[in-house]
């Protein structure tokens, strides 16, 4: 409420000031009907009520500081008496009146002339802001949620509303851009991929799938998890993951899958060992005696069969059963034996180890992109397509 004395606030209610009450005294606060919400320079409102009656507060509203109480009847304490206008003297205060009709517990009216005063007293303040301030009014209006709408109106037109705005304006714009971001998920072309891949993969194959990803379907937001085939599996089949990039085989009834990368297999040697003739291929007679450091049989099973298919290991010569190939590599450098790895293991650069060719290796070390056919995914249908227009991984 705008700033004004008690003796203009009688005027433009038409009430009056009695039992010591001073024209000069100045309202600053708003005007309140809850005693226990009064704040000096404040304006409490005497209102009847259900249980107890606002006339029976006016002291102690007045001692907590509120600079003028209005009261539909005297109390024996400083207040402005609120009086009935009659219609035809003021079309406005008369439908203030008629409005302040509708309170309850009010036999004998002095709660409605003390609303209708209020009502006379806002439309002042209202009049005097647009006038001078240049306000506007929003009038709020419905059965239900007028009070919340008013608070949230009052949030946003105060300087918090101001540091909204732009919240709001991106929130605006992202329900703008809903039905085209719709599209494009549907299509594809955004959304989210779930992508696990095996420890190995992420020595090449990963970083230009995902740069490949990040150049033709940049809306389309990538999350990964490092996983054993296995596990990446058993999440396809949950729906907990999209697209596996996994070691065959794969059950062709549940899965589909196709060939992204194909490599040798090679044996990872350390420095210092001497193994074969130099430059050449190993055999399997180089590694008679020779201590290996073998994939695990249940952990890394891909692996493990290819070796066994390729070279004839024997296996009292196994040190050590690991299933990563980062660790194999670290168990090579510090002299603990030899490993059979992809050839995509020497992107490590693991000091004190190099890479030989074998002699008899067959078999290729694939890896395969896998996916279940009842997926949900729109976008795997759109990376698939992809990896097929473009160039091979290597």
């Amino acid at each position: 409420m705008i700033e004004m004395t008690s003796g203009t606030i009688a005027e433009v209610t038409g009430g009056h000031l009695v039992d010591g009450a001073t024209a000069e005294t100045v309202v600053t606060g708003p005007v309140e009907f809850d005693s226990r919400r009064i704040t000096p320079g404040s304006v409490f409102m005497a209102l009847p009520g259900e249980r107890v009656d606002g006339h029976d507060f006016v002291p102690g509203a007045l001692r907590d500081g509120a600079a003028l109480a209005m009261v539909g009847r005297p109390v024996g304490q400083p207040s402005l008496l609120c009086e009935a206008v009659e219609e035809s003297a003021d079309a406005d205060a008369g439908a203030a009146q008629r409005n302040a009709a509708y309170l309850e517990n009010d036999p004998e009216g002095v709660g409605e002339r003390v609303l209708a005063a209020v009502g006379r007293l806002a439309r002042y303040n209202t009049d005097t802001l647009v006038a001078e301030e240049g306000l506007t009014v929003v009038g709020v209006t419905g059965s239900a949620g007028k009070t919340s709408t008013k608070d949230l109106l009052g949030a946003v037109l105060t300087r918090a509303g101001e540091t909204f705005l732009d919240e709001a304006r991106r929130l605006l714009a992202i329900s703008d851009q809903a039905p085209a971001k719709t599209r494009r998920v549907a299509e594809g072309r955004a959304g989210v991929l779930r992508i696990g891949f095996t420890a190995a993969s992420a020595f090449g194959v990963l970083g230009q799938l995902l740069g490949t990803l990040g150049r033709e379907l940049p809306e389309l937001d990538i999350e990964l998890s490092e996983l054993v085939t296995a596990d990446q599996l058993a999440l396809l089949g949950h729906d907990e993951l999209d697209l596996a990039l996994a070691r065959p085989p794969v059950d062709p009834d549940v899965f589909g899958s196709r060939l992204l990368h194909s490599e040798n297999l090679r044996i990872a040697v350390p420095n210092t060992m001497d193994l074969g003739q130099p430059g050449q291929p190993v055999t399997p007679e180089n590694l008679q005696d020779v201590p290996i450091i073998m994939h695990s049989p249940t952990r890394a099973r891909y692996f493990y069969d290819l070796a066994i298919r390729n070279v004839p290991v024997q296996h009292q010569n196994v040190v050590h059963t690991v299933s990563q190939i980062l660790t194999m590599m670290s168990l090579v450098a510090s002299g603990r034996g030899v490993a059979f790895v992809p050839a995509s293991a020497d992107y490590l650069h693991i000091d004190g180890v190099h890479l030989r060719e074998l002699s008899d290796s067959r078999e290729q070390v694939e890896l395969h992109a896998v996916w279940h056919h009842d997926h949900r995914n729109p976008a795997i249908s759109r990376v698939l397509d992809l990896l097929e227009s473009s160039a091979p991984l290597r």
